[in-house]
C-alpha cells in the first residue's frame, strides 16, 4: 500500500513538473529590457524565453541581480504559487500584449515587486515573448501615437523620496517584436546646482524633451542635461 502511494505521489510530481516545462520554451532571442532597483541589470539583453500563461500558476519570474552585463540569464524563474495580476493591455496585429504584475505592501505602501511585459509570438498562439522585465519601486505606463510612433507604449520607472526621479522607455509596438526607440531620465532641476543661469536654462530643457517623449515624438540624442 505504502509503495503504491509513493509511486502515485511520484507520478503526480512528475506530471506537475512536465506541465511546467511544457509551458516554457526557448525561441528566437529577442530584445528585452531588464532592470532591478539598486543594483544589477539595467540594460537590454537578447532573451529567448517564451512562456504560456499556465506557467504562472507554478512559477514566478524575477530579475537575478548578480549579473552586471547583458545576459538573458538575468530573467529567471522560481517555483511559486503566488498569483499575479495579468492584464491584456493591447492587441497588435492580432497578437496580445500582456502585463504581469506582482505586488507587495512595503514600508512605503503598495509597491510593484515585479512587472513583466510580453507579446504573443504569433496571433492566438498563447505563447508570449517578454520585452520588459523590472523589479522597480514604482511603475507607470501609457500608450502613445504620433507621426514618429504609430503605436507606442511608454514604460516609466519611478523612485519615491528622491525628488520624483523617473526614467521613460518608449517602445514601438509595431514590427516583429517591441523595441525601445527612445529613453529619457528626468529628475529635479534646482537653480543652486548650476554655476550660471545659462546652465540652469539648458537643464530645464529636459522637461520640454520629456513632454515630447510623452507625446510619442522621437528625435536624435538629446543635448539638454538630464538630472539624475
Amino acid at each position: 500500500m505504502r509503495a503504491s502511494l509513493r509511486v502515485l505521489i511520484a507520478v503526480i510530481v512528475s506530471l506537475s513538473f512536465t506541465r511546467a516545462e511544457d509551458n516554457l520554451r526557448s525561441g528566437t532571442p529577442k530584445d528585452c529590457f531588464l532592470y532591478s532597483l539598486g543594483k544589477g541589470p539595467d540594460w537590454t539583453a537578447k532573451v529567448s524565453t517564451e512562456f504560456q500563461l499556465a506557467l504562472l500558476n507554478s512559477q514566478r519570474p524575477y530579475i537575478d541581480e548578480q549579473y552586471f552585463d547583458p545576459t538573458e540569464n538575468a530573467l529567471a524563474w522560481t517555483k511559486s504559487s503566488e498569483q499575479p495580476n495579468i492584464t491584456t493591455i493591447a492587441t497588435v496585429d492580432g497578437r496580445k500584449v500582456i502585463q504581469v504584475v506582482y505586488r507587495e505592501n512595503g514600508s512605503l505602501g503598495d509597491i510593484i515587486r515585479m512587472i513583466l511585459l510580453a507579446i504573443e509570438t504569433d496571433r492566438a498562439s498563447d505563447w508570449y515573448s517578454p520585452f520588459f522585465g523590472a523589479q522597480p519601486e514604482l511603475f507607470g505606463g501609457q500608450f502613445v501615437s504620433s507621426k514618429d510612433v504609430l503605436f507606442g507604449y511608454i514604460a516609466t520607472l519611478e523612485w519615491s523620496g528622491t525628488g520624483a526621479f523617473r526614467t521613460h522607455y518608449l517602445f514601438d509596438l509595431r514590427g516583429a517584436h517591441p523595441k525601445i526607440v527612445s529613453t529619457l531620465s528626468v529628475g529635479r532641476v534646482r537653480r543652486t546646482e548650476f554655476q550660471t543661469e545659462a546652465e540652469y536654462e539648458q537643464a530645464l530643457k529636459v522637461f520640454d524633451r520629456e513632454a515630447e517623449l510623452l507625446s510619442g515624438q522621437v528625435r536624435g540624442p538629446d543635448t539638454s542635461k538630464s538630472v539624475k
